[in-house]
């Protein structure tokens, strides 16, 4: 087995156990959805914000997903940025729609 299908398996194990069903631009793929709160130093000082995401595996998602609608536990965001880790997996940044 090669490196690369080693990874997509435990990708798709991991997304199987940890994951749940989020439709991004009219397909359900299975995700991991969650919402850190990031603190941004602006200068003056920090400011704390809810910056929710997406991770997915690369090639479930579709070419290019920036723009799109994502739809996670009923809740509708537009894909902000797409971030590709180079080991098949993806994490899109959302915002609310």
């Amino acid at each position: 087995m090669t490196w690369a299908a080693l990874q997509t398996r435990l990708n798709t194990a991991a997304l199987a156990v940890f994951g749940e069903p989020v439709r991004i631009g009219g397909v359900t793929v299975q995700a991991d959805f969650h919402e850190p709160n990031e603190g941004i130093d602006t200068g003056d000082g920090m400011v704390v914000c809810n910056v929710p995401r997406i991770v997915a595996q690369s090639s479930d998602l579709p070419a290019a997903p920036v723009g799109q609608v994502a739809i996670a536990r009923g809740r509708m965001f537009t894909i902000a940025d797409a971030r590709h880790d180079g080991r098949g997996m993806a994490i899109l940044e959302l915002e609310a729609a």
